[in-house]
């Protein structure tokens, strides 16, 4: 038909993109320094690959329950992640890479991503209490009043995103361990004593702690009376609406010495962050507001007005009906949709027994103004129509001093370095061609009118992006079924450039999802079975009207009423402005995620089954607990498919190109002595597209991967865990079904730990992790010297040693090598050597917190045989502070960093820095 001949057409359009078959491999620097609360995380990484790597990012999220949030990572001597310390809450911190090269090839690290990301606790420095949105109350005996008894200890737990694991919890009273005997629920924490305690102060202590240490912590205290005293009490109103809150000032600093100031580095920056929260029957209110700036740096201070707002305001309201959200928020519909993606605006949840409905509205980016400076200079260069250029005397494509233009009027000299463009190569000036300033200008305009040339340094600004979203869903105890759609898209009328060439810089997106979701629930929901389906639309609001795209292919006039009238409908759907880019559109995931239907002969039912949803965007999801006696399994599988033209600006995170099965098995038995662990997997690439013309990919490549581990947890013994992993790729090519690329990866792991006291109360913590992992590119022939060899071998290994004294002393000590060493002799091996370690010491009974820490990671690699590759860099850092607690809920805290840097390859490359940071917290 004409439609699919049309459609064919524009495919042939597209470029195709030849891949190497290998995604980027990961060697990770394990950070062994403490994380706080309100403190910036970095967190380190160095990943090698045979493209060029198009994108590096970190992931991170700070609650099981909540979204990944992700940051691009910079490129130093290895790739650093920066968390601000205003998303840094206390708890536990998960995370984890992506990298994507320009071939499309992409992995994470580790390799389950998302589903088994690595973990990190968060401390509170300051002050104990807090974790987030997790609260902890006593309900019985009253906190800080006399009680006639204490028959049973009561604690309410507030969690909504679901963050506890039970496991974690521990419970003392008066310094004694009674976790063992307590009652635990997901919001209650119960304990009867077996003998009544006595008249007199008591104390309990709560706690969330797990193999990384606490990281949670609140005290309660109590008193016994002899005679009922409690109805003499005064109502205290601050405990009735259960208000919390905290101010807070951060104040950090950076200086640079021997290295000019990278621009997102600031010398000052300056934070305020207050929060408070409270509870009126059964609604609870929680705001908080955080300022940015920055005093001393001027530029840094400049450069606020054009960069992306820093600043947060939080309002959020909750209630049996109604949930309110209002500033800068995240939130969740679906995976396919909206998942992770900031907003700044409104959110609103309807609650109707099954029914819920939520509404979204607000911007994901903000409006930031273009600035040009347009200069006219008629001396400088006049050329009229049909004057000729002089040849270049030296074939260097540029006009040096020396060379002329052949003026009529003038004989001008052309500056060294700069060029022009002659569109028809005629060596004649023509309307078309343009004279390009190189160093001075980012554009040039030539005013056929006047026979001027307009130089215009133009910096580039953002449209704000709208975001606008709707779920409405029916939610039993059985069964969840909900329907997501969401429009976003850049506010193009708020620029109005003043040269219409100065649109090519910029890209205007237009971006619509709809999907479906449908849960089963069994086994008080344990059991869970969930299926989405979904489609995206990605446009370029200026690409090419298609009036002009139907005249360049001779689309009969019928044939382009049809295409109107349904670029129309969907553009009254979704709000912002359809054309061509809608099917040729390639870069940037633009286009729709569906074959478009053949109109003349369309058959819905077909198009549903065998294009919608066969060839659409759709998960499965698949996870059960089995429990029986002292061992208990969790089961979890996933199918999905998601094509390389699926994207929906609500989630950043979707991989995207790639379909199939992703699985695994993990047992515990004998309460958690023995653990094993079976995965499963086996993904594809290259989806879009069925005929060799329509593929952008000249090969598909599948990546099939197995996975087994077991684990020895016997308490007072020595634990081990082993794990091995092997991943087999393989690219068929799509033209003649060829091997185009063949490997195999094999990796193991040992991990053992070991926790013991000694005969001098020293509580010692000693835990090793060996990994091992081979490459092998089957496809490789060592008697083929035309043939590179890409085969190598990574090894390492870490170690850590953690002691705690019987005083307020801690020692950690820990390091790792870990070295990458090609099969090929004449590629030298690459080794990165880590240490850390850090001393702290608590005074006047906890009062006063001090810590001195010094980090090292050296990176080595010789000199291949042409003297080129050679790696001899050291970075050092020496890091001290202390945290002071003026009062119960006043602190104010010190760090210091001094950063030294050595390259000696590269002298060039040696700085050093000096960063600080004061930090000054009220709580009530």
């Amino acid at each position: 038909s004409i439609m699919n001949r049309f459609v064919l057409s524009l495919f042939l359009l597209f470029a195709i993109v030849y891949a190497d078959g290998q995604a980027p491999t990961f060697m990770p620097i394990d950070p062994t320094e403490d994380f706080y609360s309100g403190s910036n995380i970095f967190l380190e990484v160095q990943v090698m690959d045979q493209s060029k790597l198009s994108q590096v990012s970190l992931y991170y999220r700070f609650a099981k329950n909540e979204t990944f949030t992700h940051i691009t990572m910079e490129k130093e001597l290895y790739y650093i992640g920066e968390i601000p310390g205003y998303d840094v809450v206390p708890g536990r911190l998960e995370y984890y890479f992506f990298a994507r090269d320009d071939m499309g090839n992409q992995s994470t690290w580790p390799e389950g991503g998302e589903e088994s990301p690595e973990s990190m606790p968060v401390f509170e420095p300051l002050y104990s209490g807090g974790n987030g949105d997790i609260l902890v109350e006593m309900l019985n005996p009253m906190p800080n009043e006399s009680n006639e008894d204490a028959s049973i200890i009561i604690l309410s737990l507030y969690d909504p995103e679901g963050s506890i694991d039970l496991s974690n919890i521990k419970l003392y009273i008066n310094d004694e361990d009674i976790s063992a005997s307590i009652f635990k629920s997901v919001d209650m924490v119960t304990y009867v004593p077996q003998t009544p305690l006595e008249s007199g102060e008591h104390e309990i202590l709560f706690q969330l702690a797990d193999q990384e240490g606490m990281y949670l912590q609140k005290q309660f205290n109590f008193s016994i009376a002899d005679i009922d005293v409690a109805q003499f009490e005064k109502v205290n109103w601050k405990d009735v609406i259960n208000l919390k809150g905290s101010l807070s000032y951060d104040s950090d600093y950076d200086e640079f010495y021997g290295k000019d100031r990278p621009e997102n580095r600031p010398f000052d920056s300056h934070k305020l962050n207050a929060s408070v929260k409270f509870s009126l029957g059964s609604v609870k209110i929680k705001s908080s507001v955080l300022i940015n700036t920055h005093i001393i740096d001027e530029t840094a201070k400049s450069n606020l007005e054009r960069s992306q707002p820093l600043d947060r305001l939080k309002f959020g309201l909750t209630s049996p009906l109604l949930d309110f959200k209002y500033g800068d928020f995240s939130t969740e519909f679906s995976e396919l949709t909206l998942k992770g993606t900031r907003v700044r605006g409104i959110y609103s949840r309807i609650k109707f027994g099954p029914w819920r409905t939520s509404i979204l509205t607000g911007n994901t980016k903000e409006l930031i103004s273009f600035e040009n400076i347009t200069e006219f200079d008629p001396g400088l260069n006049i050329w009229n129509e049909g004057e000729e250029l002089t040849v270049d005397s030296d074939g260097d494509g540029e006009w040096d001093d020396a060379e002329e233009f052949e003026d009529e009027n003038n004989n001008e000299e052309w500056d060294e370095g700069e060029s022009f463009t002659d569109s028809n190569n005629n060596n004649t000036w023509d309307d078309a061609d343009e004279f390009i300033d190189q160093p001075m200008y980012d554009w040039l305009q030539v005013d056929d009118s006047t026979e001027s040339v307009n130089l215009v340094n133009h910096t580039k600004g953002t449209a704000s992006r709208k975001m606008n979203a709707l779920r409405t869903e029916l939610d039993f105890s059985a069964f969840n079924f909900g329907i997501n759609v969401l429009t976003s898209y850049d506010d193009i009328n708020e620029y109005a450039l003043p040269f219409e060439e100065l649109y090519s810089q910029y890209t205007f997106l237009g971006n619509a999802v709809a999907s479906t979701d449908f849960t089963f629930r069994l086994n008080n929901k344990k059991t869970q079975l969930k299926v989405e389906t979904a489609i995206s639309l990605m446009n370029d609001l200026n690409g090419t009207p298609i009036d002009t795209l139907a005249e360049s292919l001779d689309m009969p006039e019928s044939q382009l009423n049809q295409t109107k009238d349904l670029f129309s409908a969907i553009e009254d759907a979704v709000g912002f402005n359809i054309n061509s880019d809608l099917i040729i559109g390639s870069s940037e995931g633009r286009g729709i995620s569906v074959p478009l239907p053949n109109i003349d002969s369309l058959d819905i039912q077909d198009y549903l089954i065998n294009d919608v949803l066969k060839n659409g965007t759709y998960r499965f999801t698949f996870k059960t607990p089995i429990e029986f006696e002292e061992n208990d399994f969790d089961i979890q599988a996933e199918y999905k498919r998601i094509p390389s033209n699926f994207v929906s600006l609500g989630n950043s995170s979707i991989q995207t190109d790639i379909q199939g099965l992703k699985s695994s098995v993990k047992g515990r038995l004998f309460k958690n002595k023995l653990s094993f662990s079976y995965g499963y997997d086996n993904e594809s690439d290259n989806l879009l597209g069925e005929s060799v013309d329509e593929k952008l990919k000249s090969s598909t490549t599948t990546t099939k991967s197995q996975s087994f581990g077991f684990g020895v947890n016997i308490s007072e013994y020595p634990t081990l865990n082993y794990s091995i992993r092997i991943m087999d790729r393989e690219g068929v090519s799509i033209e003649d079904e060829s091997l185009s690329a063949s490997n195999k990866t094999i990796t193991h792991t040992v991990s053992p730990s070991y926790k013991f006291e000694t005969e001098n109360n020293i509580n010692m913590n000693v835990s090793v992790n060996i990994m091992m992992m081979n490459y092998n590119d089957n496809l490789y022939n060592a008697l083929d010297t035309t043939m590179t060899n890409s085969n190598f071998t990574t090894e390492s290994y870490t170690g850590s040693l953690g002691l705690r004294f019987d005083s307020p002393l801690t020692f950690n000590l820990g390091g790792g090598i870990s070295i990458n060493t090609p099969e090929d002799r004449n590629m030298m091996p690459t080794q990165f050597l880590v240490v850390s370690s850090k001393l702290g010491y608590k005074f006047w009974e906890k009062t006063l917190s001090t810590f001195l820490g010094l980090n090292m990671v050296l990176g080595g690699k010789d000199a291949d045989a042409l003297g080129e590759g050679e790696i001899n860099n050291l970075k050092l850092t020496v890091k001290m502070g202390a945290q002071y607690k003026l009062s119960k809920n006043l602190s104010i805290g010190l760090n210091t960093d001094y950063i030294i840097l050595t390259d000696k390859v590269n002298p060039i490359n040696d700085f050093s820095e000096l960063k600080g940071k004061i930090k000054l917290k009220i709580g009530f």
